[in-house]
């Protein structure tokens, strides 16, 4: 039930150009990959196989991550931060730098490598993800982290 007032009034308080980018038709459990856009100036991007599809998926436009980035700032308790950014991140492709960007509202550790490991999954070039070991404080959360990517 909060998931769905969270939602509506996030459907509410975005206008209507910015909402396709927070709750696009990006989805993981789907065989086919949606890309946002077509046009090809919006950042990183992987060509993804997935099956016998293949498609091409780029990271939130710069717009559209702004307004994703001020909602889950704009939260006052971390454990609310991290339910929005995993809501936003699971509904949309990020970047390395992006998912870096959003680990860095935290301000606990735990939180940030919880969102870490969540976010790996919608990460368009994954090769870039050790950019996220400068937003945790402690070696043992870096260590976990990569830990779990050599796993995944």
């Amino acid at each position: 039930m909060k998931n769905i007032a969270l939602y509506l009034m996030l459907l509410i308080a975005i206008p209507a150009t910015a909402q396709h980018g927070l709750f696009g038709s990006h989805s993981h459990h789907h065989s086919n990959i949606y890309s946002h856009s077509h046009n090809h100036s919006h950042g990183p991007l992987l060509n993804q196989h997935h099956s016998s599809h293949s498609a091409t998926v780029y990271a939130m436009d710069a717009e559209d991550f702004e307004v994703a980035f001020r909602f889950i700032a704009k939260e006052t308790f971390d454990s609310k931060r991290l339910d929005m950014a995993k809501q936003i991140v699971r509904d949309n492709w990020m970047s390395a730098k992006q998912i870096a960007s959003i680990c860095e509202l935290f301000t606990f550790d735990s939180n940030r490598l919880d969102f870490a490991k969540y976010a790996y999954r919608s990460c368009v070039n994954k090769g870039m993800y050790f950019i996220l070991d400068e937003t945790f404080t402690y070696r043992s959360s870096r260590d976990e982290l990569h830990e779990f990517i050599k796993d995944w």
